[in-house]
C-alpha cells in the first residue's frame, strides 16, 4: 500500500491547508517492518480557475496515479471526488510527520474497512 502525505516545505510537519495545495507530496510504502520512503515530490498542479475545480482533481489523480491513501490536515471541496475514486482518505490531526507515521503503521489494517478515516491521538478511526 502506498499512501502520499501532504507536507510543508521541510517535509517534517504535515501542510496546514488542503492536500492539493501542499508544496511536496511524500510517497510512503507501508511494510511490515515499517513505513519506506520512496520519494518526494514537488506539486506542481495549475493554479484552479475556482475552488474546488475539477481539472485540479484530475491532475493530482494523475500525478499520484500509484498511490492508495492520501494523507492530509485538510481536504478541500474535491474530497466528493476523491472519495468517489480509487482512494483512500485519512484526516490527521497530528502536525509532525515522524508521530503520524507511527500511529498510521500500527494502524493500517483498519484501511481495509473504509474509505475515510481519521487520525488522532494513538488512533486511526473509520468515518465512512
Amino acid at each position: 500500500m502506498r499512501l502520499a502525505i501532504a507536507v510543508d516545505e521541510k517535509g517534517q510537519e504535515l501542510f496546514e491547508g488542503h492536500f492539493g495545495d501542499a508544496p511536496f507530496f511524500l510517497i510512503y510504502s507501508l511494510k511490515t517492518e515499517g513505513m519506506e520512503l520512496l520519494k518526494r515530490m514537488k506539486n506542481e498542479t495549475p493554479e484552479e480557475a475556482f475552488h474546488g475545480d475539477l481539472r485540479k482533481f484530475e491532475h493530482i489523480k494523475a500525478l499520484l496515479n500509484d498511490v492508495d491513501v492520501l494523507v492530509a490536515r485538510k481536504m478541500g471541496p474535491n474530497v466528493r471526488r476523491v472519495l468517489s475514486s480509487k482512494f483512500k482518505v485519512v484526516i490527521s490531526r497530528e502536525l509532525l510527520l515522524k508521530d503520524m507515521l507511527a500511529v498510521f503503521h500500527r494502524n493500517a489494517a483498519l484501511l481495509e474497512e473504509g474509505k475515510a478515516f481519521l487520525l488522532e491521538g494513538q488512533e486511526l478511526r473509520k468515518v465512512q
